[in-house]
């Protein structure tokens, strides 16, 4: 090997060892966050089990942090990240802040779901959530159960325990086969039932126990011919749904 090769290799290792050095293990109010658990000293901090190892992806339309096993104590989404739960246990309310993006896999939430700052999205397939559901202010897609229907990929219906609200959102809105044991309420969302079309949310196929209420929503929502079975009453656009 040349004498300019062994400079330059050295080099490339310097900078690498320096890079290492300098990224801080990340110590937040979320149970993971980062590439690696923060290293936090005995006696200080958290005091829940010992929380599930999250791993970094690449490209932004990747998961930024994918999440599996047990998570003590909630669940928060940052601003501008995008969390993956993929056969995860969250026993907490799972929270996503504005301009956060989250995706929910064979995964149950014991505490419901609240996104009300403005996320990027929110998509949840062959889930369980225990406890209410709120997605207020979104700006992109909220996908809950869609199996492989108007383009969109593979997303099996979940069971939502509790009342689910979804107010002023600015995205497609899809919800299909689903099982909702608390009613489920649209109001004032702005957006299509995909990209091209020219109707309003998809509610389709689901198990309502509880009052269905669609007000205020432009375009307004439909079951595109696949009626839900709702035990509660069916008012304003999604009467008779």
């Amino acid at each position: 090997m040349t004498g300019g090769k062994c400079r330059a290799l050295a080099v490339v290792a310097g900078l690498g060892a320096a890079l290492y050095a300098v990224a801080p293990a990340v110590a937040s109010g979320d149970p993971v966050h980062g590439t690696r658990r923060a290293l936090v000293p005995a006696g200080v901090g958290r005091t829940d089990a010992p929380q599930p190892a999250a791993t970094k992806a690449g490209p932004a339309f990747v998961c930024a942090v994918t999440i599996t096993g047990s998570v003590n104590g909630g669940l928060v989404v940052p601003s501008g990240e995008r969390y993956c739960l993929k056969g995860a246990r969250v026993n907490g309310t799972a929270s996503v802040r504005g301009g956060g993006d989250v995706i929910i896999e064979d995964s149950t939430i014991n505490g419901g779901l609240r996104s009300t700052e403005g996320a990027a999205g929110v998509r949840i397939c062959s889930s369980r959530v225990n406890g209410t559901t709120t997605i207020q202010n979104g700006q992109n897609r909220i996908l809950i159960g869609a199996d492989i229907d108007d383009g969109s990929t593979e997303c099996p219906g979940n069971t939502l325990h509790g009342a689910v609200t979804i107010t002023s959102n600015r995205g497609v809105i899809e919800l299909e086969a689903n099982w909702i044991t608390g009613g489920l309420t649209l109001i004032g969302n702005e957006g299509v039932a995909f990209e091209g079309s020219d109707e309003g949310a998809e509610i389709e196929l689901n198990r309502i126990a509880g009052p269905l209420i669609c007000q205020s929503n432009s375009p307004a929502p439909v079951n595109d011919g696949l009626p839900n079975k709702v035990t509660g009453p069916e008012l304003g656009q999604c009467a008779g749904f």
